[in-house]
């Protein structure tokens, strides 16, 4: 069921993770990195073999930092756990464009990459969604991730008429600034609802606690015994 009041509450949370997934590790990293492969091979030798190595190495890395990534969100928070993503996102990138002259730096890069800007995936995004949400959550996280999409569709297009324009290192450079412009709007707008708001969602009432304990109490009030001996029972 789709809560109108939900929606309209909580439609800019939906609209900046939308966009900060986009520009995360999920919707940037695995659909635009097969475009550099033969600039690759030409500028520091790297195989297919080699390629392969760095996808894995990469998925290794957001395996481990997901993880990672959960611990410091229930820790520190989700805000200051996304920025750091964001930030190690566009600093792999331009690591990708200026330091790596060889395969085992490639190799390191992507490794480091994977494992740091995990922090940028759905992980924070997703939470923070699930907290504005209750009646509405899937369609709103369906909504939110929208962005992943959006972003396998076109960053493919922008970053391959960079690279014919201007080389593979202008490629990555863009990258960076992609993954760079999602830091600023996280602090300024993703944020949670208030405790209060969300305890009103979730929690059940005094009263009506008050009243499913009084239930069971019913029928003892009404039985023979009750009248008898003024038993009241647990409640």
């Amino acid at each position: 069921m789709v809560s109108n009041e939900e929606i309209r509450r909580g439609w800019p949370t939906i609209v900046i993770a939308g966009f900060g997934s986009a520009v995360g590790i999920s919707g940037l990293l695995l659909y635009t990195i097969g475009l550099f492969t033969a600039d690759l091979e030409n500028a520091i030798g790297l195989s297919k073999t080699s390629y392969g190595l760095g996808l894995l190495l990469v998925s290794a890395g957001v395996a481990a930092g997901t993880v990672c990534t959960g611990r410091a969100i229930d820790r520190f928070g989700t805000r200051r756990v996304i920025v750091f993503g964001q930030l190690s996102f566009a600093s792999g990138y331009l690591a990708l464009a200026t330091i790596v002259d060889t395969v085992p730096v490639f190799l390191a890069v992507m490794f480091a990459l994977g494992f740091l800007a995990s922090a940028s995936g759905p992980v924070g995004f997703t939470r923070t969604v699930s907290l504005w949400f209750v009646k509405s959550r899937g369609f709103a996280l369906g909504l939110a991730m929208t962005g992943i999409g959006v972003a396998a569709a076109v960053a493919p297009l922008v970053v391959n008429g960079v690279i014919v324009e201007y080389g593979w290192r202008a490629g990555f450079l863009v990258l960076a600034v992609i993954a760079a412009s999602g830091i600023a709007p996280v602090p300024a707008f993703l944020k949670e609802p208030s405790a209060t708001a969300t305890q009103g969602r979730t929690t059940t009432s005094p009263s009506a606690l008050n009243s499913m304990c009084l239930l069971p109490c019913v029928p003892a009030r009404l039985s023979p015994r009750f009248v008898e001996t003024g038993a009241s029972g647990d409640c």
